[in-house]
């Protein structure tokens, strides 16, 4: 599994990276999240900050990857 880049500039960021390395691609990421792509660039970017909305269904993304990673143990 590839590492998330350390210096991310915030959790938000670093959280789309995580679930970007679980998926396999950014666009599925940002369908997930139901945000517009210029949006999830600023996000990605940490230059704004997603709606709860957006957050939940990210840590929702990232919660279902895991538990398919682990299941595969």
């Amino acid at each position: 599994m590839e590492r998330v880049p350390p210096n991310l500039p915030n959790t938000c960021s670093r959280l789309i990276a995580m679930a970007v390395s679980f998926v396999g691609e950014a666009q599925s990421v940002a369908l997930e999240m139901k945000c517009s792509n210029a949006d999830f660039l600023e996000y990605c970017a940490g230059q704004k900050e997603p709606t709860a909305a957006e957050l939940d269904r990210l840590i929702g993304l990232i919660v279902r990857e895991q538990a398919k990673l682990t299941a595969g143990r």
